[in-house]
């Protein structure tokens, strides 16, 4: 079957956005911020605004009369640019809009920021600690989300064990890397607010779109023409309200073409911490799992406790637990927030299991694959309450896919 875009891909004629030109378009950049958690005193963009061919400077005293914060669900505790103080390094600060790229780096270049530092939080371990500084004030010990699986008795089940392993598992923050960074257009007119935008969720962009300007859905219009790679990194707004800010101010289209550098403050996946306890009797049979999973959401929510939701299932993979407690926690760093990325929360927590496994099977004698083999869910089993796999997988039947891994819920 032949592909519909391959051949424009192949001849390099396909459009992304930024090979994009809109009638009167103009150039926007990204002041950033260089601290991981500072107060911002006073903003000076004056010798900024004075320079030829800028346009517009946008701050946060410009969003006085629409809604500046994005997330999903409940969870909209991300301003699309800097409030009073910035909580991760590389956050938006000041955008500005200018006639062409070069004119527009010049400017952000001249504007001063007078910052007062404060003390920041990394690592998971150093945001749950006592007295650790809040990298949101609603928030306790930095917790942004919590969920817990139970089935079965854990403890009757270590109790029933021959064996138990504990281990630490640690998966560091990676970055999506796209071919094409995270790249918008915006336009807001009398007909209402177009964007053009390399993104995976257009719906999910325009209902926060709609949110943020106090404007119907009727009025947006997102349009997405090639996306050069998106992976979970370019799901739900980004970038896109804050360029829609600019084109407003600015009174014309602007188009921000971020590079590959900016589009690594933009998001990237969760790091992961892992305590993973698994009770085994001699012959390898699995008897209880009690985990406890920790990930670094970063400065925001975004899809975090989605994500954190997921790997109670994701790190059991397709075996047979008779007893169960994963408890998984979503924490709030001074870092760059955290996105989804293909099969979420799947390779730090199967990473985690599946290492513990080899671990067990080393130590036990027996063989990896037979171990497997032997605890592997049949059809009709639950992998956890209410979860079972669609395919029967026997070491007799070496055909399967990834329904036997993914399940179904009945």
């Amino acid at each position: 079957m032949h592909r519909v875009d391959g051949i424009e891909k192949a001849t390099g004629k396909a459009k992304y956005t930024g090979d994009l030109v809109i009638s009167g378009m103009i150039e926007g950049k990204f002041l950033r911020s260089p601290y991981a958690h500072a107060r911002i005193r006073s903003i000076d963009t004056r010798e900024a605004e004075a320079l030829p061919g800028v346009v517009a400077i946008l701050t946060s005293k410009d969003f006085t009369d629409v809604s500046p914060y994005i997330g999903r669900g409940k969870n909209k505790d991300q301003p699309i640019i800097a409030m009073d103080r910035v909580i991760f390094a590389g956050q938006p600060v000041v955008a500005v809009a200018a006639l062409d790229r070069a004119a527009a780096e010049a400017a952000v270049g001249k504007i001063e920021v007078d910052y007062e530092e404060l003390p920041a939080v990394i690592e998971i371990d150093e945001a749950m600690a006592d007295g650790a500084p809040l990298v949101h004030p609603f928030t306790q010990k930095n917790i942004c989300f919590q969920t817990e699986l139970v089935k079965g008795d854990v403890e009757k089940g270590f109790a029933e064990a021959d064996e138990i392993f504990e281990d630490c598992f640690e998966f560091p923050m990676i970055y999506h890397y796209s071919m094409e960074p995270h790249t918008v257009i915006a336009q807001v007119d009398s007909d209402g607010i177009s964007i053009w935008t390399s993104t995976g969720h257009p719906f999910g962009v325009r209902h926060e779109i709609a949110e943020v300007f106090h404007y119907p859905l009727s009025k947006i219009r997102v349009h997405v023409n090639f996306v050069g790679g998106a992976y979970g990194g370019k799901s739900g707004a980004k970038i896109e309200p804050l360029v829609v800010a600019l084109a407003r101010k600015a009174q014309r289209p602007v188009r921000v073409v971020q590079s590959v550098s900016e589009a690594m403050v933009t998001c990237r996946r969760h790091s992961v911490s892992c305590k993973v306890k698994t009770g085994v009797r001699k012959d390898g049979t699995l008897v209880a799992k009690q985990a406890e999973i920790y990930l670094n959401t970063g400065a925001y929510a975004e899809t975090g406790p989605i994500v954190t939701g997921r790997t109670l299932t994701r790190i059991l993979g397709p075996y047979r637990y008779p007893h169960l407690k994963i408890s998984a926690y979503c924490i709030y760093t001074n870092t760059v927030s955290a996105a989804s990325f293909r099969s979420i929360g799947g390779p730090q927590t199967a990473w985690a299991t599946e290492s513990q496994m080899d671990i067990i099977a080393q130590r036990l004698g027996l063989d990896p694959v037979e171990l497997r083999l032997k605890n592997l869910v049949k059809k009709g089993e639950e992998i956890r309450p209410k979860y079972r796999p669609r395919m029967r997988i026997s070491s007799k039947d070496s055909s399967w896919s990834w329904a036997s891994w993914v399940g179904t819920v009945r």
